[in-house]
């Protein structure tokens, strides 16, 4: 590790900035909060190809599902509550299915790339396959993505009862292409019986609005049965029902800032059903939970035949927004303000529009959820887009310190990217050089480094007087070229301490600021010491300091983070130090 590299100045970095408007804080709902989901969820990753391309793969459990629909609206955090597939065999047509004839198994891709999708080809008025399964009495809803083998073909989905009746309601018809589509359909069942769902159906439909006797070639794959009046995503079964688990996104009350709660907000919201499937399902859906005996909430709501935006606090309605009506998957740009007590709504097709009501001023629970109550019921069931609160007026400089893990792949400058996105007015001082000591160059005995930072530290302090209304928070990457050396090690519990304590008394304005420490990677090159006992060393030394000071300190975990080359941080680890310093920043500031 050599010397060198040395960076001392003022960075103001860019605004993150709203369309006209003041900077705007940025949620990053890729990131922010908890996620929890129990099993795997599936979304799509862009638009429906006509090949064996993918566009849809499979989150495992706990992972956010940051869906793309190529519709232009780009990756959308999708939120769910849980459903149940009815239907065994989601995508092989093998028993409980009974099938008629034309059937060529695993004929093509299906849309996650896995070939499972299967051919069904019927010329007469009759049907290719059906199988049974229990319903109850409920709004259930049928789905199915297909294709056309070539050209266009007719396509057919029905669920019928005994005798093979048809069920009123209970068919879906298309003019497929090569392109792949899904097809959906809802009936209400009134009694709890046994019914057939039916792929590839040719029977003449034309006295019951459909269309007559049609033969078909298509592709199926991914048939669903679910007790819903929508469908949501795919959820694949081998020989049994199968359940997707809740999408459930939750964050401390100390993540989240006083816009979010009482200020002006603004988010994108796309749900997975239209406002009259949403008035069929006759339940609210939850957009933001406040407290948990939930009576603070931002959610929609079915009243009267139609569906709202309400907000509600201490249990009163503070204002709802006009009736609206929008199509599946109609991205909608949603403006709440407390201090206001409005609303505004844009992007639906009818309702759009600001409606004034009465200003509310939240009382908080330890946990704020999005996405469904607190208790997990009345689930959203939505994609969620860009979550924008107004800024922050607190005014923070970081004083950014350390060696080479301080100076490589932009750290710096990610930290304080992320940091604007709470405190747009955020600030940063830098000073960082390669492989130095804390025993050594940063030491005030003698230490040249420790000398060029607190020069540095008062060169910006003088360029920028401003800095005087500014809170400093010291944040500190350093240790690695310590752990060469076992007196080093030895000695750097004692020469941490020192290093802050004389830090505090050279640069007065710095006296009882809270500081981040990034802990030292537990394994790295530059320990050649059996078992790397000299880097565990270290680690314990920043966590013992931490201990003593829990007020005032913050660690930032790297046990977990990649290399370029056993030492320095990649890009992406970089950029998660970035997140996590920013997170313990907002934990301080609110």
């Amino acid at each position: 590790m050599t010397r060198g590299g040395g960076k001392a100045f003022v960075y103001t970095g860019p605004f993150v900035t709203g369309s006209g408007g003041p900077p705007r804080t940025l949620i990053d709902l890729s990131s922010w909060g908890t996620f929890t989901r129990s099993t795997e969820g599936s979304y799509l990753t862009g638009a429906a190809t006509t090949g064996a391309a993918a566009f849809m793969a499979w989150a495992t459990a706990n992972t956010r599902r940051l869906e793309d629909r190529g519709d232009g609206n780009g990756a959308m955090l999708l939120l769910e509550g849980s459903s149940t597939n009815y239907l065994q065999y989601s995508s092989d047509f093998v028993s409980p299915w009974v099938t008629v004839g034309g059937l060529t198994a695993d004929y093509a891709n299906a849309p996650d790339g896995t070939l499972v999708a299967d051919r069904l080809l019927r010329g007469s008025a009759s049907y290719c396959t059906y199988q049974n399964y229990a319903t109850a009495t409920s709004t259930v809803t049928h789905s199915s993505y297909i294709r056309a083998t070539a050209g266009t073909s007719f396509m057919r989905r029905a669920v019928v009862g005994g005798g093979l009746a048809l069920i009123s309601g209970g068919f879906v018809e298309a003019t497929a292409s090569t392109t792949w589509q899904r097809v959906a359909f809802s009936y209400s069942e009134l009694v709890t019986d046994t019914r057939y769902a039916i792929c590839c159906d040719t029977r003449d439909y034309s006295g019951i609005g459909g269309s007559t006797a049609t033969a078909s070639d298509g592709i199926w794959t991914l048939q669903q049965a679910e007790r819903l009046a929508f469908a949501t995503s795919p959820i694949r079964t081998t020989g049994a029902t199968a359940s997707r688990g809740a999408d459930v996104l939750s964050a401390a009350m100390s993540q989240v800032s006083a816009s979010m709660t009482n200020g002006g907000m603004q988010f994108d919201v796309a749900p997975i059903w239209s406002s009259s499937e949403g008035i069929a399902h006759a339940t609210d859906k939850t957009l933001f939970s406040y407290a948990e005996d939930d009576s603070e909430r931002i959610f929609f709501v079915v009243s009267g035949g139609s569906i709202y935006i309400r907000v509600t606090s201490g249990g009163a309605t503070k204002v709802t927004s006009n009736a609206l009506t929008f199509s599946p998957h109609q991205r909608l740009t949603v403006t709440v303000n407390g201090s206001a007590g409005s609303i505004t709504v844009a992007g639906a097709t009818t309702g759009n529009g600001t409606v004034a009501g009465t200003s509310w001023t939240r009382t908080t629970g330890p946990t704020m959820y999005v996405g469904s109550r607190q208790s997990g019921s009345q689930p959203l069931f939505a994609r969620l887009g860009p979550l924008q609160t107004s800024p922050s007026t607190a005014k923070i400089v970081l004083f950014q310190m350390g060696q080479s893990n301080m100076n490589r792949n932009g750290i710096r400058t990610s930290i304080l990217r992320e940091v604007q996105k709470y405190y747009p007015n955020a600030k940063s001082v830098e000073y960082a050089v390669d492989g130095t000591t804390l025993y050594a160059d940063w030491n005030k005995s003698g230490g040249a480094v420790y000398a060029a930072a607190v020069a540095a530290w008062n060169a910006a302090y003088t360029s920028d007087p401003n800095l005087a209304g500014y809170t400093p928070i010291i944040v500190w990457g350093q240790g690695e070229s310590d752990a060469s050396d076992a007196t080093w090690t030895a000695a750097y519990s004692a020469n941490l301490s020192a290093f802050f304590t004389n830090l505090e008394s050279d640069i007065p304005f710095l006296a009882g600021c809270k500081k981040i420490i990034h802990r030292l990677l537990p394994t790295n090159a530059i320990d050649t010491s059996p078992g790397q006992t000299r880097n565990a060393t270290i680690r314990t030394a920043q966590s013992d300091y931490y201990a003593a000071h829990p007020t005032l300190v913050g660690l930032t975990e790297t046990s977990d983070l990649t290399t370029t080359d056993g030492i320095h941080f990649d890009a992406a680890s970089s950029n998660t130090i970035a997140v996590r310093d920013a997170a313990l920043i907002h934990g301080w500031i609110g």
